[in-house]
Parts: structure tokens; C-alpha cells; sequence
């Protein structure tokens, strides 16, 4: 009877252990993907605020411009 009960119980060790790292992968695996998900965010986020300036640095090179053909002597 000791062997059988020593035995079950060296079996619900080991189920124990196995859910136990399958809950550790479920846990990386999720903080993976949100880790992947914030920084697919942040490169859009970057990517909005590039072509905002970049609109901005045309329309101050046109005023530049501008300025720049009244000053000089035609």
C-alpha cells in the first residue's frame, strides 16, 4: 500500500510540475504578445509624428523660400 501511495504521489509531483510550466509558458507567451503589440503601437505612433514634421519642415523650407526670393534683387 506505502508503494502505491509513494507512487501516486511522485505522480501528482510531476502533474503539478507540468502544470506549473505550462502556466510559465502561457505567461511568456502573453507577455510577448503585449510586449510585440506595444511596439507595433509605438512604431506607428513614430511614424505619425515623422510625417507630421516632415510636413511641417516643407511648408517652413517653402516660407523660407519665399522669403528668400523676395529679398533678392531681381
Amino acid at each position: 500500500m506505502t508503494h502505491v501511495l509513494n507512487h501516486v504521489l511522485y505522480l501528482i509531483q510531476w502533474y503539478i510540475l507540468y502544470f506549473n510550466i505550462m502556466v510559465l509558458q502561457f505567461r511568456t507567451a502573453n507577455v510577448m504578445d503585449n510586449m510585440i503589440a506595444m511596439m507595433e503601437k509605438y512604431s506607428n505612433h513614430l511614424e505619425e509624428i515623422v510625417a507630421e514634421r516632415t510636413l511641417q519642415l516643407e511648408e517652413e523650407k517653402k516660407k523660407t523660400e519665399t522669403l528668400l526670393y523676395r529679398m533678392l534683387p531681381q
